[in-house]
């Protein structure tokens, strides 16, 4: 535990001594692994990561053109589709000491990281940053020591999803992570090496001179004092837009909800003849109805990045004005809770 007084806080860095991982840091592609990855889940519970939607489902498609059967989550399924995933990877891989021996392999990207208390055997993940890939390594012999003299985390650093000055990691910070994970290939790395490595690579000092920091400080400018003109206004928008969200339901699943949005527009009629009788029983009641019908609907939401619905979303056939239809594929399987999720065709580095 590392302990550092500044102005009125106090900061306190928690580790234990357990060692979990061993790492080995693969120069090439986490796509070129798949004979690897089938091979190590015909026996243990293997865990890949991918810093993309897009990687993802391509290593999901690899996977199954190997005859390999898997699972994939990721941030781009029906909110009722990735609940049932996530109880089943909750179930196949507890953080549990009666953990089942049950083997197979799951994909994932890096929804993975800090929010689903898993436990796995084994990680085949893409490099990201080290903060970020450090919380992946945590799905990953969770809370169990590791003494093997085989790898049980594998890292992979060439043609690498997600990295780009406007995509999910930036290039400078990337570069650094390979430069201080290199030095560990096929070692340990305890608890405190990995917080001392996070805290190392941010330093100031050491990103002051890069572009990922004057576009930091940029972005901090117009965050906290808005452009009045048009240009900075573009910029802002560049800035914000992976926070800006739209809450859709993909078109074959709309369909698939057409009475509950009939029945959904029609309570709110009566709902509205309710409240203008003053008849408090009868709106009370709708109300209630409503309630259960539009979590029906809810279900079936998909939160996407504003850009990325452009030309693709058009109103609902309901008087729900914040959601809207989604032109786009859907593949899920509810019978085996299994599937892609949002199918993209086009390219876009945030996926």
């Amino acid at each position: 535990m590392g302990l550092s007084l500044g102005g009125d806080y106090l900061y306190e860095t928690f580790t234990n001594d357990l060692i979990r991982h061993r790492i080995s840091v693969e120069e090439n592609s986490l796509l070129d692994a798949v004979e690897d990855i089938v091979d190590k889940g015909k026996r243990k519970k293997v865990l890949v990561i991918c810093n993309t939607v897009k990687q993802s489902i391509k290593m999901y498609e690899a996977l199954k053109d190997q005859g390999v059967s898997s699972h994939l989550l990721h941030s781009q399924f029906t909110l009722g589709d990735r609940a049932a995933l996530e109880k089943k990877i909750l179930t196949f891989a507890p953080n549990d000491c009666m953990r089942n021996q049950e083997s197979g392999i799951w994909i994932t990207t890096q929804v993975v990281e800090a929010s689903i208390d898993v436990d796995f055997d084994v990680l085949y993940t893409e490099l990201s940053v080290l903060d970020s890939l450090f919380q992946r390594m945590g799905r990953c012999y969770r809370s169990r020591s590791y003494s093997g003299l085989e790898a049980n985390v594998y890292v992979y650093t060439q043609n690498v999803s997600g990295i780009g000055a406007n995509a999910v990691y930036h290039p400078e910070l990337f570069q650094l992570s390979k430069e201080f994970l290199l030095p560990y290939h096929g070692q340990f790395l305890s608890e405190e090496e990995k917080v001392n490595l996070v805290a190392e690579m941010y330093k100031t000092e050491r990103l002051q001179q890069t572009a990922y920091y004057r576009e930091f400080e940029k972005a901090l400018k117009i965050l906290e004092h808005p452009p009045a003109n048009e240009i900075g206004r573009n910029e802002a928008h560049q800035i914000m837009r992976e926070v800006d969200r739209v809450q859709v339901i993909p078109r074959q699943k709309c369909d698939e909800l057409w009475p509950q949005f009939e029945k959904y527009d029609e309570l709110k009629r009566l709902e509205y003849q309710a409240r203008k009788q003053k008849d408090w029983d009868r709106l009370k009641k709708y109300k209630v109805e409503k309630r259960q019908i539009y979590f029906e609907i809810e279900q079936q939401v998909i939160s996407i990045p504003r850009y990325l619905a452009k030309n693709k979303v058009s109103p609902l056939p309901s008087n729900i004005r914040h959601l809207y239809m989604y032109d786009c594929q859907y593949d899920f399987d509810s019978s085996r809770v299994a599937g892609k999720g949002v199918v993209y065709d086009e390219y876009d580095p945030f996926l």
